[in-house]
Protein backbone atom coordinates (compact mmCIF):
# COMPACT_ATOMS: atom_id res chain seq x y z
CA UNK A 1 0.00 0.00 0.00
CA UNK A 2 1.25 3.42 -0.63
CA UNK A 3 2.40 5.48 1.90
CA UNK A 4 1.05 8.59 1.21
CA UNK A 5 -2.33 6.52 0.98
CA UNK A 6 -5.18 7.52 2.85
CA UNK A 7 -7.82 4.28 3.58
CA UNK A 8 -10.27 6.03 5.76
CA UNK A 9 -10.24 8.55 3.07
CA UNK A 10 -10.62 6.23 0.10
CA UNK A 11 -13.45 4.82 1.51
CA UNK A 12 -15.18 7.65 2.54
CA UNK A 13 -14.98 8.50 -1.30
CA UNK A 14 -16.22 5.44 -2.27
CA UNK A 15 -18.99 5.14 0.07
CA UNK A 16 -20.17 9.11 -1.37
CA UNK A 17 -19.50 7.86 -5.13
CA UNK A 18 -22.53 5.24 -4.05
CA UNK A 19 -24.64 7.43 -2.18
CA UNK A 20 -24.58 9.78 -5.69
CA UNK A 21 -25.31 6.24 -7.53
CA UNK A 22 -28.20 5.81 -5.29
CA UNK A 23 -29.48 9.89 -5.51
CA UNK A 24 -29.31 9.48 -8.83
CA UNK A 25 -31.99 7.06 -9.49
CA UNK A 26 -33.90 8.77 -6.89
CA UNK A 27 -33.38 7.23 -3.69
CA UNK A 28 -34.37 9.43 -0.61
CA UNK A 29 -32.86 8.79 2.88
CA UNK A 30 -34.92 8.90 5.64
CA UNK A 31 -34.12 10.61 9.43
CA UNK A 32 -32.92 7.43 11.32
CA UNK A 33 -31.14 6.56 8.13
CA UNK A 34 -29.30 9.69 7.86
CA UNK A 35 -28.27 9.68 11.56
CA UNK A 36 -27.41 5.93 11.73
CA UNK A 37 -23.87 5.50 12.92
CA UNK A 38 -23.20 2.35 10.96
CA UNK A 39 -23.50 4.06 7.61
CA UNK A 40 -23.81 0.83 5.98
CA UNK A 41 -27.06 -0.16 7.50
CA UNK A 42 -28.18 3.35 6.50
CA UNK A 43 -27.09 2.36 2.73
CA UNK A 44 -29.00 -0.95 3.16
CA UNK A 45 -31.99 0.97 4.24
CA UNK A 46 -31.81 2.86 1.57
CA UNK A 47 -31.48 0.30 -0.80
CA UNK A 48 -34.76 -1.64 0.85
CA UNK A 49 -36.78 1.42 -0.04
CA UNK A 50 -36.47 1.24 -3.87
CA UNK A 51 -38.89 0.03 -6.00
CA UNK A 52 -37.96 -2.99 -8.59
CA UNK A 53 -37.63 -0.41 -11.47
CA UNK A 54 -35.23 2.11 -9.21
CA UNK A 55 -33.17 -1.32 -8.23
CA UNK A 56 -32.31 -2.26 -11.76
CA UNK A 57 -31.01 1.09 -12.85
CA UNK A 58 -29.35 1.59 -9.15
CA UNK A 59 -27.57 -1.42 -9.87
CA UNK A 60 -25.89 -0.03 -13.06
CA UNK A 61 -25.00 3.05 -11.50
CA UNK A 62 -23.38 1.73 -8.53
CA UNK A 63 -21.10 0.14 -11.23
CA UNK A 64 -20.30 3.12 -13.01
CA UNK A 65 -19.42 5.61 -9.85
CA UNK A 66 -17.43 2.73 -8.23
CA UNK A 67 -15.16 2.15 -11.72
CA UNK A 68 -15.15 6.33 -11.80
CA UNK A 69 -13.59 6.31 -8.25
CA UNK A 70 -11.36 3.36 -9.08
CA UNK A 71 -10.15 5.38 -11.94
CA UNK A 72 -9.55 8.14 -9.97
CA UNK A 73 -7.59 6.93 -7.70
CA UNK A 74 -5.18 5.17 -10.06
CA UNK A 75 -4.88 8.37 -12.05
CA UNK A 76 -4.14 10.27 -8.65
CA UNK A 77 -1.43 8.14 -7.42
CA UNK A 78 0.11 7.09 -10.59
CA UNK A 79 -0.13 3.00 -10.16
CA UNK A 80 -2.90 0.18 -10.82
CA UNK A 81 -3.81 -1.92 -8.08
CA UNK A 82 -3.23 -5.64 -8.14
CA UNK A 83 -4.89 -8.70 -6.35
CA UNK A 84 -2.74 -8.55 -3.61
CA UNK A 85 -3.09 -5.26 -2.47
CA UNK A 86 -7.36 -5.56 -2.64
CA UNK A 87 -7.44 -7.29 1.39
CA UNK A 88 -5.35 -4.00 2.83
CA UNK A 89 -7.60 -1.80 0.71
CA UNK A 90 -11.18 -3.37 1.25
CA UNK A 91 -10.60 -4.54 4.53
CA UNK A 92 -11.49 -1.18 6.67
CA UNK A 93 -14.61 -0.81 4.88
CA UNK A 94 -16.92 -1.68 7.09
CA UNK A 95 -19.07 -4.04 4.16
CA UNK A 96 -20.29 -7.51 5.32
CA UNK A 97 -18.55 -8.54 1.83
CA UNK A 98 -14.79 -8.10 2.54
CA UNK A 99 -15.58 -10.13 6.49
CA UNK A 100 -13.75 -13.02 5.20
CA UNK A 101 -10.64 -15.19 4.93
CA UNK A 102 -8.10 -14.23 2.16
CA UNK A 103 -6.24 -17.15 0.29
CA UNK A 104 -4.28 -17.79 -3.04
CA UNK A 105 -5.59 -20.02 -5.69
CA UNK A 106 -3.39 -22.82 -7.09
CA UNK A 107 -3.64 -24.55 -10.66
CA UNK A 108 -1.67 -27.97 -11.49
CA UNK A 109 0.58 -26.77 -8.36
CA UNK A 110 1.49 -23.43 -9.18
CA UNK A 111 0.03 -20.41 -7.47
CA UNK A 112 -2.19 -17.97 -9.58
CA UNK A 113 -2.11 -14.54 -9.77
CA UNK A 114 -5.31 -14.13 -8.08
CA UNK A 115 -7.10 -13.86 -4.53
CA UNK A 116 -9.58 -15.71 -2.94
CA UNK A 117 -12.42 -14.09 -0.41
CA UNK A 118 -14.68 -16.91 1.71
CA UNK A 119 -16.93 -16.19 4.18
CA UNK A 120 -20.48 -17.17 5.89
CA UNK A 121 -22.25 -14.72 6.89
CA UNK A 122 -24.05 -14.40 9.71
CA UNK A 123 -28.06 -11.95 9.77
CA UNK A 124 -26.69 -9.93 12.52
CA UNK A 125 -23.09 -9.12 10.06
CA UNK A 126 -24.73 -9.23 6.64
CA UNK A 127 -27.75 -7.13 5.87
CA UNK A 128 -28.19 -9.79 2.78
CA UNK A 129 -28.53 -12.29 4.78
CA UNK A 130 -30.70 -11.00 7.10
CA UNK A 131 -33.23 -10.07 4.23
CA UNK A 132 -33.02 -13.22 2.57
CA UNK A 133 -32.95 -11.83 -0.74
CA UNK A 134 -30.54 -11.28 -3.55
CA UNK A 135 -30.87 -7.71 -4.56
CA UNK A 136 -28.35 -6.46 -1.39
CA UNK A 137 -25.71 -8.90 -2.71
CA UNK A 138 -26.17 -7.75 -6.21
CA UNK A 139 -25.84 -4.45 -5.04
CA UNK A 140 -22.52 -5.21 -3.48
CA UNK A 141 -21.33 -7.18 -6.15
CA UNK A 142 -21.83 -4.67 -9.00
CA UNK A 143 -20.08 -2.17 -6.12
CA UNK A 144 -17.20 -3.75 -6.13
CA UNK A 145 -17.09 -4.84 -9.34
CA UNK A 146 -16.78 -1.27 -10.51
CA UNK A 147 -14.56 -0.42 -8.20
CA UNK A 148 -11.99 -3.74 -9.15
CA UNK A 149 -12.45 -2.43 -12.62
CA UNK A 150 -11.54 0.52 -12.36
CA UNK A 151 -8.14 0.21 -10.16
CA UNK A 152 -6.67 -2.45 -12.34
CA UNK A 153 -6.27 -2.67 -16.20
CA UNK A 154 -6.35 -7.01 -15.97
CA UNK A 155 -7.65 -6.73 -12.28
CA UNK A 156 -11.02 -8.42 -12.64
CA UNK A 157 -13.64 -9.25 -9.69
CA UNK A 158 -15.65 -12.71 -9.81
CA UNK A 159 -18.54 -13.88 -7.31
CA UNK A 160 -18.76 -17.54 -7.54
CA UNK A 161 -21.33 -17.77 -4.43
CA UNK A 162 -23.77 -15.63 -2.44
CA UNK A 163 -25.99 -16.60 0.71
CA UNK A 164 -28.56 -14.21 -1.16
CA UNK A 165 -28.44 -16.36 -4.23
CA UNK A 166 -29.01 -19.61 -1.75
CA UNK A 167 -25.36 -21.13 -1.69
CA UNK A 168 -24.36 -22.23 1.88
CA UNK A 169 -21.50 -19.37 1.83
CA UNK A 170 -20.17 -16.26 -0.15
CA UNK A 171 -16.80 -16.41 -2.32
CA UNK A 172 -15.17 -14.16 -4.26
CA UNK A 173 -11.94 -14.10 -6.29
CA UNK A 174 -10.27 -10.84 -7.78
CA UNK A 175 -8.06 -11.99 -10.35
CA UNK A 176 -4.84 -9.91 -12.12
CA UNK A 177 -5.85 -11.81 -15.21
CA UNK A 178 -8.76 -11.63 -17.20
CA UNK A 179 -8.35 -15.39 -18.40
CA UNK A 180 -11.57 -17.49 -18.69
CA UNK A 181 -10.66 -20.27 -16.31
CA UNK A 182 -12.02 -19.30 -12.60
CA UNK A 183 -14.76 -16.64 -14.30
CA UNK A 184 -17.05 -19.10 -13.48
CA UNK A 185 -17.63 -21.33 -10.20
CA UNK A 186 -17.37 -25.14 -10.66
CA UNK A 187 -20.09 -27.24 -11.85
CA UNK A 188 -21.14 -29.66 -8.83
CA UNK A 189 -20.19 -33.20 -9.74
CA UNK A 190 -24.04 -34.58 -9.16
CA UNK A 191 -25.65 -31.48 -11.33
CA UNK A 192 -22.88 -32.43 -14.16
CA UNK A 193 -24.18 -36.12 -13.99
CA UNK A 194 -27.50 -35.53 -14.30
CA UNK A 195 -27.21 -33.49 -16.96
CA UNK A 196 -25.01 -35.90 -19.41
CA UNK A 197 -28.12 -37.08 -20.91
CA UNK A 198 -28.95 -33.98 -22.47
CA UNK A 199 -25.12 -33.55 -23.25
CA UNK A 200 -25.69 -36.49 -25.29
CA UNK A 201 -28.71 -35.31 -27.00
CA UNK A 202 -27.32 -32.21 -27.92
CA UNK A 203 -24.07 -32.26 -28.77
CA UNK A 204 -23.46 -28.35 -29.15
CA UNK A 205 -23.94 -28.37 -25.40
CA UNK A 206 -20.75 -27.08 -23.48
CA UNK A 207 -21.22 -26.67 -19.63
CA UNK A 208 -19.23 -24.33 -18.70
CA UNK A 209 -19.52 -22.88 -14.79
CA UNK A 210 -22.09 -22.28 -12.01
CA UNK A 211 -22.06 -19.17 -10.10
CA UNK A 212 -24.39 -17.83 -7.87
CA UNK A 213 -27.31 -19.98 -9.04
CA UNK A 214 -26.60 -19.46 -13.00
CA UNK A 215 -25.25 -22.49 -14.74
CA UNK A 216 -23.63 -21.42 -17.67
CA UNK A 217 -22.96 -22.82 -20.62
CA UNK A 218 -22.65 -22.93 -24.80
CA UNK A 219 -23.39 -24.03 -27.77
CA UNK A 220 -21.27 -24.41 -30.51
CA UNK A 221 -20.75 -26.08 -33.92
CA UNK A 222 -17.43 -26.73 -35.51
CA UNK A 223 -18.03 -22.90 -37.08
CA UNK A 224 -18.78 -21.19 -33.66
CA UNK A 225 -21.87 -20.48 -31.15
CA UNK A 226 -24.96 -21.76 -33.06
CA UNK A 227 -27.53 -18.90 -33.45
CA UNK A 228 -30.66 -18.06 -36.04
CA UNK A 229 -34.28 -20.01 -35.30
CA UNK A 230 -32.45 -23.78 -35.10
CA UNK A 231 -30.33 -22.16 -32.05
CA UNK A 232 -33.05 -20.42 -30.57
CA UNK A 233 -34.61 -23.70 -29.94
CA UNK A 234 -31.65 -25.65 -29.12
CA UNK A 235 -31.48 -22.46 -26.42
CA UNK A 236 -35.02 -23.09 -25.44
CA UNK A 237 -34.90 -26.64 -25.10
CA UNK A 238 -32.01 -26.58 -22.75
CA UNK A 239 -33.30 -23.94 -20.30
CA UNK A 240 -36.39 -26.31 -19.81
CA UNK A 241 -34.30 -29.26 -19.01
CA UNK A 242 -32.26 -27.22 -16.51
CA UNK A 243 -34.87 -26.17 -15.03
CA UNK A 244 -37.07 -28.78 -14.65
CA UNK A 245 -34.01 -30.81 -13.56
CA UNK A 246 -32.91 -28.14 -10.98
CA UNK A 247 -35.79 -25.65 -10.14
CA UNK A 248 -32.99 -23.27 -7.90
CA UNK A 249 -30.89 -22.94 -11.04
CA UNK A 250 -31.13 -20.44 -14.40
CA UNK A 251 -29.62 -20.90 -17.36
CA UNK A 252 -27.51 -18.29 -19.41
CA UNK A 253 -25.29 -18.84 -22.56
CA UNK A 254 -22.06 -17.42 -22.16
CA UNK A 255 -21.05 -16.91 -25.44
CA UNK A 256 -19.53 -13.69 -25.98
CA UNK A 257 -22.75 -12.35 -28.08
CA UNK A 258 -26.24 -14.52 -28.27
CA UNK A 259 -27.50 -13.54 -31.47
CA UNK A 260 -30.67 -15.87 -32.42
CA UNK A 261 -32.42 -13.93 -35.17
CA UNK A 262 -32.24 -11.36 -37.71
CA UNK A 263 -33.01 -7.90 -36.81
CA UNK A 264 -36.68 -7.15 -35.35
Amino acid sequence: MLENFDIEDFHRRWQAARNAALKSVGATSDEAAAKAADRVLAETSLLSALSPGQRELALRAVFDHSRMLGLSAVRRFGIVWEAADLGSLVGQSGIPCFLGQWSRPESAGQPLRARILTRTPTPEHCPGAAQGGSFICDYWREAIDGLVMGLGEELRHRRHESVGHGDAQCLDLFLDENGPELRYGPIDAEIAAALEPLRARIPALVLVGCSEGVLYYKLESATGPLCGPGGKLLHESVAREISSRFPRLRAQDASPLAVYGGPQ
